[in-house]
């Protein structure tokens, strides 16, 4: 079976589209006002503290419509509370959050706070999905088997974890696990960062661009890139990894694209499709290889690999 593409969404009318490029599942934010009137932007929810973008989901007649589309367009949808962490007195209006995305439908939950998991897990959430957020950090075997503990579903790899280690945990996993598969995700697309997401402490808010935009070409000595390169997956591109990738284990892919412009995320995803049929087509990853720059990225790509040291 070939990998997933879960893609975010910042605008509803964005999502038919993204299901014709070939995306398979969606995360969206959903920001409650009462949170934005006690806690404001200083207190990330989803981290991504944002009002004048189109990173989430406004209001709850807005979560209501999500709804709907996702089940005509039997497009599943993961909903983000992925905050490395919340003050303890926010708990109750997190949990009362969830309840309320749960009375429209949505049983998945992105979460990175070990606390608000062990919460969750003490409430009476019958068919919650949760889903370890790449921001929660450090990926090893014990964290896997706590994360079994838990009833988490589904893994996504920090941004900052190698092929060898995905293979290596996908497969320790498995060899514990193997009648209970548990799935697996990789960033594919987009905002590579430089920093670690579980200790980042800066803002993604309206008031000023956040530290993790400035290029990762800074560690390494170069000159920072002024002009970003206008191909699929400009500001991070994991495309020449995929044979790879899905060797590994790996069972769905993440197109970061909350706050983007649609065109270039449909670009991105119809790009991502493409290379992710031909992974799944080709015999080796010699083979791929050979075929994918030519069929994503004719006239050059970008250069901000995900996984460029592999």
């Amino acid at each position: 079976m070939s990998m997933k593409i879960t893609v975010g969404l910042g605008r509803l009318e964005d999502l038919p589209d993204y299901k014709r490029a070939g995306a398979d599942e969606c995360y969206a934010g959903f920001v409650p006002s009462a949170w934005m009137e006690e806690a404001g932007e200083a207190e990330p929810f989803n981290r991504r503290e944002v009002s004048f973008v189109n990173v989430q989901i406004g209001t709850e007649s807005e979560l209501a419509i999500l709804s709907d589309m996702v089940r005509d367009l039997a497009m599943p949808a993961a909903i983000t509370l992925n905050s490395p962490f919340y003050r303890p007195e926010r708990v109750p209006m997190l949990l009362s959050a969830i309840r309320l995305c749960m009375e429209y439908g949505f049983s998945s939950f992105i979460v990175a706070d070990p606390a608000l998991l062990y919460r969750i897990r003490e409430e009476d959430l019958p068919g919650i999905r949760l889903h370890l957020s790449g921001e929660y950090g450090t990926m090893n075997r014990y964290v896997l088997a706590r994360a079994r503990s838990l009833g988490i579903s589904r893994v996504i790899f920090p941004r900052r974890t190698g092929i060898p280690e995905i293979r290596s945990l996908v497969r320790r996993d498995a060899a514990r696990c193997g009648d209970a598969p548990m799935e697996f995700e990789a960033f594919a697309m987009n905002e590579l960062c430089h920093y670690d997401g579980a200790y980042c402490m800066g803002l993604h808010c309206d008031a000023f661009p956040p530290a993790c935009r400035r290029q990762r070409h800074l560690l390494r000595g170069e000159e920072m890139q002024e002009d970003i390169p206008d191909v699929p997956g400009a500001t991070g591109c994991g495309i020449c990894s995929l044979y790879a990738l899905q060797d590994a284990g790996v069972t769905h892919l993440k197109v970061v694209s909350r706050g983007e412009r649609t065109a270039e995320t449909i670009r991105d995803i119809e790009a991502l499709a493409k290379a992710r049929d031909l992974a799944a087509q080709s015999e080796n990853e010699k083979a791929y290889l050979a075929r994918v720059k030519p069929l994503v990225f004719p006239d050059g790509c970008s250069g901000n690999c995900y996984y460029q040291n592999e």
